[in-house]
């Protein structure tokens, strides 16, 4: 399930709180840009959400003080997989 999902360590599970909301926190600094490993844990981790994991909801945050998410990262290598462009 959610434990199990694998993302360079960009996306943080930090497990379902005692209301059972799941809390997943982005952690790619400087900005928490979208990267594919980032994308990547976050579609694993809505399509377990989906299939029927405990958690009835998640809270997704974003490590730091001045971004939630600045956007998609622009380098080369860091293009969205098929699927999603």
């Amino acid at each position: 399930m959610t434990e199990d999902i694998a993302t360079a360590g960009v996306l943080e599970l930090s497990g379902i709180d005692e209301s059972g909301v799941l809390i997943a926190t982005m952690d790619n600094p400087p900005a928490n840009a979208m990267n594919r490993a980032l994308i990547r844990g976050l579609t694993e981790l809505f399509v377990d959400l989906a299939s029927g994991t405990d958690a009835p909801a998640v809270v997704l945050t974003g490590r730091g003080d001045r971004f939630f998410t600045a956007g998609g990262e622009t380098s080369r290598n860091s293009r969205a997989p098929r699927h999603l462009s």
